[in-house]
């Protein structure tokens, strides 16, 4: 038997299933049924095995006659819950020198964070670079890099020196995260993917309120603001909003479930006129209407 947190611990540790892409798809996403166990003494240490209710990993134990190779078999990770993920990025986890010894003292972090951290820093620099919390990209490594990275006739060993081809091939590992977002996306949640329930009453509701004001634009960004405070509500608490919800993605379901409200155009005008309807009951295939639509992709495709 084992928990979510100490089967993470051996990943880390081991290093090998963070360097395979298609581990993130078992650990980030909802890991299907496998068909069939045959072959289960040719997977790897720590691939992770879905029975039809639990979840397990493969680990390698030695057999009684030492001159046997491994034995494999599943352990069970007993705190897994069916049908979901088994960490999201975001999680929270607490850990310290045990795991990565370029960490000091207890450190709460995200899994996504420790995952960087030790494919990227730790696997090419050890405990030489501290452990690096919260939000990383290329150019704030590089700012902090930047006075340790030495020449080959300059670096010294055993002190925090970097040497070019080592901040080459961390910066080369850090890349490979960008590889992972075509093959692991966020799993959606009913929330996520239906509209806030009376959202079409009060959309008409309001729209009736508003009557004859519709060409002022304070008029339909008020009645945007509402439905739009009415839809936050219902997503209020929902993880993978809370992850998927960035710019575009809120734009979309504003679009599909809430109103399609104003549209771009070519021409700049002091007056409104919206489209009342979402995306979710169609499109509006009147000649004063369509155009509206299709002026909305052309400028957007222009402005990518």
């Amino acid at each position: 038997m084992s928990t979510k947190l100490d089967y993470l611990k051996r990943c880390i540790l081991a290093l090998h299933p963070l360097e395979d892409k298609n581990w993130y798809i078992s650990l980030l996403g909802i890991p299907l049924p496998s068909k069939s166990h045959a072959a289960l003494k040719d997977l790897l240490d720590l691939t992770l095995v879905r029975t039809q209710d639990s979840l397990s990993y493969v680990g390698h134990v030695l057999s009684e006659d030492l001159a046997q190779p491994t034995e494999a078999k599943l352990i069970p990770i007993v705190d897994w819950k069916k049908d979901q993920p088994l960490f999201l990025p975001t999680d929270e986890v607490t850990i310290d020198k045990t795991w990565l010894s370029s960490v000091s003292g207890s450190l709460v972090t995200t899994v996504g964070c420790l995952m960087v951290n030790a494919v990227a820093l730790h696997k090419t620099l050890g405990s030489r670079f501290p452990y690096v919390n919260g939000h990383i990209t290329v150019s704030s490594l590089e700012a902090v890099m930047g006075p340790n990275i030495k020449d080959p006739d300059e670096f010294k060993p055993n002190t925090r020196d970097i040497s070019v081809a080592e901040k080459q091939e961390c910066m080369d590992r850090l890349w490979f995260f960008t590889k992972l977002s075509p093959i692991v996306t966020a799993a959606s949640s009913k929330k996520m993917i239906t509209p806030a329930p009376g959202t079409d009453e009060l959309r008409k509701k309001l729209l009736k309120e508003a009557e004859g004001k519709l060409a002022d634009p304070v008029t339909v960004a008020g009645i945007m603001q509402t439905l739009d405070k009415h839809d936050k509500a219902y997503l209020a608490g929902d993880r993978t909003s809370d992850i998927m919800s960035d710019g575009k993605a809120t734009t979309a379901r504003k679009k599909i479930n809430l109103m399609y409200g104003e549209t771009n155009d070519f021409v700049t005008s002091l007056t409104s006129e919206p489209i009342v309807t979402p995306m979710s009951e169609g499109i509006n295939v009147s000649p004063d209407t369509l155009y509206k639509y299709m002026n909305d992709l052309r400028l957007a495709s222009y402005s990518w």
